[in-house]
């Protein structure tokens, strides 16, 4: 697990006597937490780690009025916030040490278990509510037997070049729904891991493999569309996956 802690030399405004941090600071906080993510030596697992971030600025203020700024509270709305930190400004920089020292004295599942979860990241192994499906459109440049995968016998699904969703987070797709041009939604696979994996592929040579098992068939087919917007994997939650095969059943005509 990881907090990520970045000093800005920079205030940006002073509201209610209290020195305020730099928006685009915080804002990058938030993009450096959703979009870090690491390998363990030896394996192609692609996991996230970063739990919040926060930004070390030389602001000031009364403490009981800088612990109710908007850039302390968000700390505990998303894990992602700032602290004034000077040098000699010992009454605001306990409020820095007091963070710091619930977490040595948290265990590891108790931090879990507090921890907002970043956009797509689950921190434990349990169904989240809602468990994200794609209707993913096969590669057949990447996916050598696309015949296998949309009958249900496969093991592995990989991604084209178009990738993911620039919104989702590939440890976020809980299921797989496969097809492929001129063919419905047959069924679905749960996706057991989510990892890299290199090509020989000059101009996309970095692809997204996913690990998948149990499928299961639908009862009746489903129609999706234009498959072409799904080659980058169209993403729904699981409400909206099953209300679109039962409003769209594709029923041989007579």
């Amino acid at each position: 697990m990881t907090y990520l802690f970045d000093a800005k030399y920079r205030i940006a405004d002073r509201q209610n006597g209290v020195d305020t941090p730099p928006d685009d600071a915080i804002n990058q906080m938030h993009r450096y937490r959703d979009a870090i993510y690491y390998q363990e030596h030896g394996s192609e697992t692609l996991k996230k780690e970063v739990i919040g971030g926060y930004i070390l600025f030389p602001g000031d203020g009364e403490p009981d009025d800088v612990a109710m700024a908007r850039f302390q509270k968000s700390i505990e709305e998303v894990n992602i916030g700032a602290f004034p930190l000077r040098p000699k400004d010992l009454r605001n920089r306990q409020l820095l040490e007091d963070f710091i020292v619930q977490l040595i004295g948290k265990d590891t599942e108790n931090i879990l278990d507090d921890s907002i979860p970043q956009k797509g990241l689950y921190y434990t192994s349990e169904e989240p509510k809602d468990a994200v499906y794609m209707i993913l459109t096969l590669d057949e440049q990447v996916n050598e037997d696309v015949a296998s995968i949309l009958e249900g016998k496969a093991s592995q699904i990989m991604m084209g070049k178009k990738g993911l969703e620039e919104a989702k987070d590939i440890q976020s797709i809980r299921y797989i729904a496969p097809i492929k041009p001129g063919a419905h939604i047959e069924g679905y696979y749960r996706v057991s891991q989510a990892r890299l994996k290199r090509i020989d592929d000059a101009a996309y040579p970095i692809r997204i493999l996913f690990d998948v098992k149990d499928w299961v068939k639908l009862k009746t087919p489903a129609k999706y569309g234009l498959v072409k917007y799904a080659y980058r994997g169209h993403c729904k939650t699981r409400d909206e996956f099953f209300t679109h095969c039962k409003n769209n059943p594709a029923i041989d005509e007579q």
